[in-house]
């Protein structure tokens, strides 16, 4: 029973958020293209080996997850939640230079993100099932709304598609199957 909820609990999120995350233009952020370009060739290193670690913990995390290994769930979590490049070693000028550089939109997510990952690895800790999967989908959640708004060359996919493509269509599920 608890298996099913959770599936129903997640199914419903993701349509929630596919609207919300898709939505409509007055409650998107301003897309900032070339965020990266602006640094020097070792912050965007640092940024990009971030990125591809939590990226790996990510992709660790969900068979963790559907196989209750709650502890490496933990570890993982935990490393995602303390991996905050600001709080790296970074010299007094390239804090200043990421600091003043990086949108106020970016450190919203970025700060959000790792917030989740440290609710995740405490509901995960304690063993809530249903909040480990609301919370890993939440990070999921994260890194599609900053990607989509700051990573469009990297992501292509997750750029809002025009409206022609939109009402053209249609639904590609009824397509796919009444054939």
């Amino acid at each position: 029973m608890k298996k099913f909820l959770s599936s129903v609990l997640i199914a419903t999120m993701l349509a929630f958020s596919s609207t919300t995350i898709a939505g409509d233009d007055q409650h998107t952020m301003p897309v900032e293209v070339n965020v990266m370009a602006q640094f020097s060739p070792e912050i965007r290193e640092m940024l990009a080996k971030e990125m591809v670690r939590l990226q790996n913990s990510m992709m660790q995390m969900m068979p963790a997850i559907a196989a209750g290994e709650w502890d490496m769930v933990v570890t993982l979590a935990d490393g995602m939640a303390m991996s905050h490049i600001m709080k790296q070693n970074l010299s007094q000028e390239q804090m200043e230079a990421l600091h003043k550089g990086l949108p106020l939109a970016f450190k919203v997510l970025d700060n959000q993100f790792h917030d989740y990952a440290g609710m995740l690895s405490h509901v995960t800790y304690k063993r809530h099932t249903e909040l480990t999967t609301f919370y890993y989908y939440k990070l999921t959640e994260t890194c599609v709304a900053c990607h989509s708004q700051f990573a469009q060359k990297r992501f292509p996919g997750l750029t809002q598609p025009s409206k022609v493509h939109k009402s053209a269509g249609g639904n590609h599920y009824k397509e796919q199957h009444n054939h």
